[in-house]
């Protein structure tokens, strides 16, 4: 389980460094803590995408330093570590909410956000949603 603290992460000077960040919303886990230094309202669904990059960092020979070490110079990495979590948010999306047309609409969010230059993957949206989506659909 994650706690949620609002504060900044301890890479939150080599992630400055790397991305485009937008400090008014962006989130960090490392380890077993969500750092949301702007102390904006976290949604369930993002919750759930924060979740899986725990368990990525777990899973890494290293930790949570290791996963971030390859995360900040590793774009291939990066987007399966991603895809993977906003498959979990779009899943989660889809358990909370039936409608067709939602549903679309919050896939194609996801996808834009992460073909965005944030996370300089130089993918397309329809890139990233088919990535998603093969995320959503596998079993957890």
């Amino acid at each position: 389980m994650l706690e949620i603290v609002n504060e900044r992460p301890p890479i939150w000077d080599q992630a400055h460094r790397v991305f485009e960040i937008d400090d008014s919303r962006t989130v960090y886990t490392y380890g077993d803590k969500l750092y949301n230094p702007a102390g904006c309202y976290l949604d369930p669904e993002i919750i759930a995408h924060e979740n899986v990059h725990y368990v990525q960092q777990g899973k890494t020979e290293g930790g949570p330093k290791a996963w971030w070490d390859k995360y900040l110079v590793d774009a291939e990495f990066r987007f399966i570590q991603e895809a993977e979590a906003y498959g979990k948010q779009y899943q989660f999306y889809c358990q909370r909410n039936g409608d067709r047309n939602k549903r679309a609409r919050y896939l194609f969010l996801l996808s834009e956000i992460l073909a965005s230059p944030m996370y300089k993957l130089g993918i397309s949206a329809g890139t990233a949603s088919r990535e998603i989506q093969y995320y959503a659909d596998k079993c957890y």
